[in-house]
């Protein structure tokens, strides 16, 4: 493998993600915080960055580590999706009231953000000279064309939202009904994504929302027998992982969408759940991985001012070592201040009564 100074990004990020680790005591033992809140949000952290990582790599030309991440696009969303999954549903299932304003408490978390982030790239790209007009933004809306770049996952994750909503209220405490509706709706969705010939980004992971789900209301069953054949489970997911990935790093096209939608849910699942594994024998997280899994939405939807404008007809940066830097520094700056503007303004809507 050839090295050069991009490399430290992606090595910067390991070293990251191995600050403060610490293995259970007595090691035969388990965590049982594997999926705590803390430990999601040292995920997410991980992820948040990965997920710039993965943007950057495929606007430079480099064969390195840090190309590496040129197709990791279905791993580094797959911890958002699972973790969203697992938590939609242990939630449901342990707070009675949990149904109670659901959408009033979730979607302007998401969708005020993505509104004004949105608003501020129209008026970016008309001072960059590639002005929208009212018929481009709606056409591109339908046809899946993102107006703020990287920004497809908050429609995803919202439209889910919304009929995750609705099978709470309809199902009720019938969980098997909810995964089942879930599983309809998933299938629907990339149906709808294929027909209107969207880039496979938009449902090729979507599937591990669902698997998050299914672990959490049954991983009462699942942790006995994960902890029993933990010596068989854990190296026979890690390799079947990578055999997985020996594909995706070929770059092997495989033509027939749902054919590939099979061979990304096997990627992601067994990805996920290798890093499950991990969580089981390993406590993960510091400080700076709380606050970045803390502001990753933000941090999520800021990356593309940042990738796209310090290359643009008002500014270019020419030194790819100097342009991954301020887009990692801007994307984590701003979309702090986003997420603070955005927890102030969601305190001050109805919305939060």
């Amino acid at each position: 493998m050839h090295w050069s100074v991009l490399d430290v990004f992606p090595v910067a990020l390991l070293v990251l993600f191995l600050i403060g680790i610490k293995p259970v005591h007595p090691f035969r033992e388990y965590n049982d915080c594997y999926l705590s809140r803390e430990t999601g949000l040292a995920l997410r952290g991980v992820f948040a960055l990965s997920v710039i990582l993965h943007h950057l790599s495929q606007n430079v030309r480099h064969i390195g580590l840090f190309g590496r991440f040129y197709n990791s696009g279905p791993l580094v969303v797959t911890a958002f999706f699972f973790l969203s999954g697992y938590g939609l549903m242990h939630s449901y299932m342990t707070q009675p009231a949990y149904r109670q304003h659901f959408l009033r408490r979730r979607l302007p978390k998401i969708l005020l953000p993505f509104v004004l982030l949105t608003t501020v790239f129209v008026g970016f790209s008309a001072l960059n000279g590639s002005p929208y007009s009212p018929k481009s933004l709606i056409l591109d809306f339908i046809y899946g064309i993102q107006i703020l770049p990287y920004s497809w996952y908050i429609l995803c994750i919202a439209a889910f939202y919304v009929l995750f909503c609705l099978l709470m209220h309809l199902c009720k405490n019938k969980y098997t009904l909810v995964i089942a509706g879930m599983f309809a709706g998933c299938v629907v969705y990339i149906a709808f994504c294929i027909y209107m010939r969207y880039g496979s980004f938009w449902y090729r992971t979507i599937l591990v929302l669902l698997l998050g789900m299914i672990w959490a209301l049954y991983e009462a069953k699942i942790l006995p027998v994960m902890h029993r054949f933990y010596w068989i489970i854990s190296p026979l997911t890690w390799l079947l992982f990578a055999a997985l990935l020996s594909v995706l790093l070929r770059q092997t096209a495989i033509k027939n969408p749902w054919i590939s939608l099979l061979y990304n849910f096997a990627l992601t699942s067994s990805f996920m759940i290798s890093i499950l594994t991990v969580t089981m024998k390993f406590r993960v997280g510091n400080p700076v991985l709380t606050f970045l899994g803390n502001n990753s939405l933000e941090i999520y939807l800021v990356q593309g001012f940042f990738i796209t404008g310090l290359r643009s007809n008002l500014i270019y940066i020419q030194n790819d070592f100097l342009w991954v830097l301020l887009c990692f520094f801007g994307s984590i700056t701003i979309g702090s201040a986003v997420h603070t503007l955005n927890t102030v303004l969601f305190k001050k809507t109805v919305f939060n009564k």
